[in-house]
């Protein structure tokens, strides 16, 4: 496989890989969005995030090994994309939408916080700061909230 483009920018708040069959390009064929207005390179920052995918998805296996109630926060596309990665180890979803709550996704239910069984692991495959607030409105609940301290922004986790 040969990674043809990476971008930052192509498409708001995502991450586009294209890939071909071809031989591994070598980096300096590879496209990439200009650099951005603080000249950060786009194949740096994908590059950035990709590793910080790695990281979630090792953590979440990580944590679905403890053989207990185990949720992803979240109904959206992180919490779908946590599911595929963990091969359906999951238990619920849980959110904090009402309209979400009561509702199935992929078979699964969701959940609200407060419906959440004591002592399940809830994992938020989301950022640092979001996680925090999350973490913060249901600290109350009986619940072990996780998340991976690396996963921030990339402005805020590379400082030049």
């Amino acid at each position: 496989m040969a990674v043809e483009l990476l971008s930052a920018s192509l498409l708001p708040k995502e991450l586009v890989a294209i890939l071909s069959p071809r031989s591994v390009a070598s980096a300096s064929r590879m496209a990439s969005d200009r650099a951005d207005t603080r000249g950060t390179d786009s194949r740096e920052r994908c590059l950035f995030y990709f590793n910080l995918l790695e990281d979630v998805r090792k953590a979440a296996r990580a944590m679905v090994g403890e053989k207990r109630p185990f949720g992803i926060m979240g109904s959206s596309i992180a919490a779908c994309w946590m599911m595929l990665e963990l091969d359906g180890r999951v238990d619920f979803f849980v959110d904090e939408d009402p309209h979400r709550i009561g509702h199935q996704l992929a078979g699964l239910p969701i959940l609200g916080p407060e419906q959440v069984p004591t002592g399940a692991l809830v994992f938020i495959p989301m950022s640092v700061p979001v996680a925090e607030k999350i973490i913060h409105r249901w600290r109350h609940l009986p619940l072990d909230f996780r998340f991976v301290a690396s996963n921030r922004p990339y402005d805020r986790a590379v400082q030049p």
